[in-house]
């Protein structure tokens, strides 16, 4: 089981620990910014199973592990459609989306930021009505089990790896401990607790795998 990384840093007021003031924008640590092209465009991807459809809470989000990286997983219903984004709001880097609110403007599925309801286009990323921007990845499903098209975790992390994304200044919630943690393919043969799911790559006709 991967061990939980503390998101959140917290000061000492008066004896008692809160969570740190937020950052105002323009400073560090706000206004992430994704690369401005497909960054994974030419990266060699695999489809990797993070849980069965029962695992994700119908017209809304769950929270996986992949290596590093959060990212969350949305079950539109309504629509009939799966949507795979990175955790983070870049607005304050806090890593929530998977706990915000799915919706639609105008015909393009959207989740709004429960912090401070940032709307993101949930196929292209792209901020509604704003310059920013997460990354999105392709998800199917086969047989009720959920797969995200996805690089090697080394590759994803070095992007959006919890590690190079530690907020020190806010009062977001720590998903880390709730995800479903993704083991990489070296782990597949360990025994899985309630709380961690195997990345198991996808098996053609024929037996061969991805």
């Amino acid at each position: 089981v991967q061990e939980r990384d503390e998101m959140i840093e917290f000061i000492d007021m008066r004896g008692q620990l809160r969570p740190a003031d937020w950052p105002a924008d323009g400073e560090p640590q706000t206004n992430w910014e994704a690369p401005n092209e497909d960054i994974f465009s030419k990266s060699e991807k695999k489809w990797v199973a993070v849980g069965k459809t029962s695992d994700f809470p119908k017209n809304a989000a769950g929270a996986i592990l992949y290596g590093e990286t959060q990212l969350a997983v949305f079950n539109n219903e309504q629509r009939g459609e799966w949507y795979c984004t990175q955790n983070m709001c870049p607005h304050k880097q806090a890593f929530v989306l998977s706990q915000g609110i799915i919706g639609d403007s105008n015909g393009t599925p959207k989740v709004a930021c429960p912090l401070h309801k940032k709307n993101f286009d949930l196929k292209t990323g792209a901020e509604l009505d704003g310059d920013l921007k997460i990354i999105t990845f392709q998800v199917k499903i086969d047989n009720d089990v959920v797969l995200v098209e996805l690089p090697t975790e080394v590759e994803v992390d070095a992007i959006l790896g919890t590690n190079g994304m530690r907020v020190k200044q806010t009062e977001c919630i720590d998903l880390a401990e709730d995800a479903i943690k993704v083991k990489p393919a070296s782990e597949m043969k360990a025994k899985a607790s309630s709380t961690v799911l195997m990345a198991k790559p996808e098996k053609r006709q024929g037996g061969s795998t991805i």
